[in-house]
């Protein structure tokens, strides 16, 4: 035996007897421990969080947990006989979650943990699909928004043309009008004229309706421009 298990498993007897009547402290032994990040250690399924510690370990290691929190007295034991203290034990793989039966005061508190990390991740993604049919409504309501405008502006162009046609069949009535009552106004002038006897008085009264037909036309053109 090493002088460091020496060391590590003195270390271990002493806690064993100083925690003889806590039933919830629980030793875990960690192979193959490894410094990750600042005060962050990963051994197996095991990550790590402790307050302070610099030990840059690439060996065994044993965990004391005695609960969560980070003034719980939870710590690690290095070979070399140094301690940390820890604030946080989690398990890394969250599909053991629900399959650790453990009852142990670690495994209690991974699988809490654990099922806290697939809450948050339930909720996360309830919140992006949330996100996604927000999105989706918002589309929607844009493109039907867009519809409506594009609607609106060809109604109204449809309704420019009805009333443009609406004022050019007026005119074209007005017009029709005032050409009828003119014809009919020169017809009683025929008529009447076709009456004189004398020959040359008829002629002279047709070429002078003749004129004033001439000239009523210009006239009634010009006022229907």
């Amino acid at each position: 035996m090493t002088r460091c298990s020496v060391a590590l498993s003195i270390i271990i007897c002493a806690s064993l007897g100083n925690a003889a009547g806590a039933t919830s402290t629980q030793f875990v032994k960690l192979p193959n421990l490894k410094r990750v990040a600042k005060d962050t250690y990963t051994s197996g399924q095991h990550l790590i969080v402790t307050r302070f510690c610099h030990e840059p370990s690439r060996g065994d290691a044993i965990l004391k947990f005695v609960g969560p929190g980070e003034y719980s007295g939870t710590k690690i034991f290095f070979e070399n006989g140094r301690q940390c203290d820890v604030k946080a034990v989690y398990n890394r793989h969250a599909s053991e979650c629900d399959s650790r039966t453990g009852n142990s005061a670690l495994d209690r508190y991974n699988n809490a943990r654990c099922r806290d990390l697939k809450a948050q991740k339930f909720n996360q993604e309830n919140a992006r699909r949330a996100d996604e049919m927000q999105r989706r409504l918002d589309t929607d309501k844009a493109r039907l928004s867009a519809f409506e405008a594009e609607s609106e502006r060809r109604l109204a162009g449809l309704n420019a043309e009805a009333e443009d046609a609406r004022k050019r069949a007026a005119e074209s009535a007005r017009r029709t009008a005032a050409y009828k009552k003119l014809i009919d106004e020169f017809q009683a002038k025929s008529a009447a004229i076709g009456k004189i006897k004398d020959p040359a008085k008829r002629a002279r009264a047709y070429e002078q309706l003749r004129k004033e037909a001439a000239a009523a036309r210009e006239k009634l053109m010009s006022e229907l421009k």
